[in-house]
């Protein structure tokens, strides 16, 4: 396990106590990149369900970062992936602004 460098999560978005319990029990356990002092990156693909792609993407460099990027205990799905343009929406379909709590469309 000493040559992960990246662990990677793809679907929903992650659990804000399962990316805690990733960087407070598998990194501090001593799970370094080898020959580095870089601990293993937290990865997330977010995609709606209906498309079974992915659509966003998020990296968490350690608990710091994953607290920073988490907002109370919403974890973020991060930003579209390259080409893509992700849309939040109401429950009537208008677009929300940043910040906002919505829906997925892309």
């Amino acid at each position: 396990m000493s040559s992960i460098s990246h662990w990677i999560l793809s679907g929903d978005v992650v659990p804000y106590e399962l990316g805690l319990r990733f960087f407070e029990t598998l990194n501090p356990a001593g799970y370094l990149s080898e020959g580095t002092d870089k601990t293993c990156l937290l990865v997330s693909f977010y995609g709606a369900t209906e498309t079974t792609s992915e659509a966003t993407w998020e990296v968490f460099e350690d608990l710091e970062d994953f607290n920073t990027k988490s907002h109370e205990i919403q974890t973020s799905i991060g930003l579209p992936l390259h080409n893509n343009t992700v849309y939040i929406l109401d429950e009537d379909l208008n677009v929300v602004p940043q910040g906002i709590v919505g829906e997925v469309n892309e």
